[in-house]
């Protein structure tokens, strides 16, 4: 069960892994948007995965040839290479995780997608 919540310019979404290790791909979708007709894109989101109050990765401004097939595999929209928005690939075990997505204090609309990769 995804459970989002937006506190201030951040947004909190909890989540659980469940049936052993899986590889996602999580993505914080905001100047791409713009492609889209979005006009209230925001410029530059940066996400954090925690489990607990441990932080175990953070991505602002993606790159890497993994990313981008990861994303072709799960049939994900391509985002232009060098874009400001940010994706994280991990394996995560069975577990409780926190995803929050925040901007540098710019106003903007993000989407956030997590993708199971197989």
């Amino acid at each position: 069960e995804i459970m989002p919540s937006l506190v201030g310019s951040e947004m909190c979404i909890r989540d659980r892994v469940d049936g052993g290790h899986k590889l996602l791909l999580i993505r914080a979708v905001g100047p791409t948007l713009s492609g889209y007709g979005v006009s209230t894109a925001h410029p530059d989101p940066r996400i954090t995965l925690f489990e607990g109050q441990t932080e175990l990765a953070s991505n602002d401004d993606w790159a890497g040839v993994d990313i981008a097939n990861a994303a072709a595999r799960v049939g994900a929209f391509p985002l232009s290479e060098g874009s400001k928005d940010a994706c994280l690939l991990v394996e995560l075990a069975e577990g409780a995780y926190t995803i929050i997505v925040e901007g540098d204090g710019d106003p903007g609309e993000a989407i956030v997608e997590i993708y199971e990769v197989r």
